[in-house]
């Protein structure tokens, strides 16, 4: 029995991939449907910033990753990169009645 894979959506500009969108600060404008990249595409868009502003999805490869401990990680590192983001900025924040206890 074939042994179903995982997508992830922080993976590297390599052929292959595809192409989610592009980063806009602490968001995403996805392009609509992911489309796979040819060779020489992933050379165009690494000429155009390649991973610091291009969002791309790939088999997930696990153990290969550094965000892999068992589990994926990427989903943790994006929690604790935006908390740390809200915690530094809080102060520029308008005040809300339930920040306290907000979930996001």
């Amino acid at each position: 029995m074939k042994r179903e894979t995982s997508t992830c959506p922080s993976a590297r500009n390599r052929p292959g991939a595809r192409l989610l969108g592009r980063a806009n600060g602490n968001t995403v404008t996805f392009l609509g449907a992911p489309r796979r990249i040819s060779r020489s595409e992933s050379d165009l868009l690494e000429q155009a910033g390649g991973d610091r502003v291009l969002r791309f999805a790939d088999t997930c490869i696990e153990t290969r990753c550094a965000q892999w401990n068992g589990l994926c990680r990427v989903a943790e590192v994006v929690a604790e990169a935006a908390e740390k983001f809200v915690r530094e900025s809080e102060q520029d924040l308008p005040n809300c009645g339930i920040r306290h206890a907000c979930r996001w």
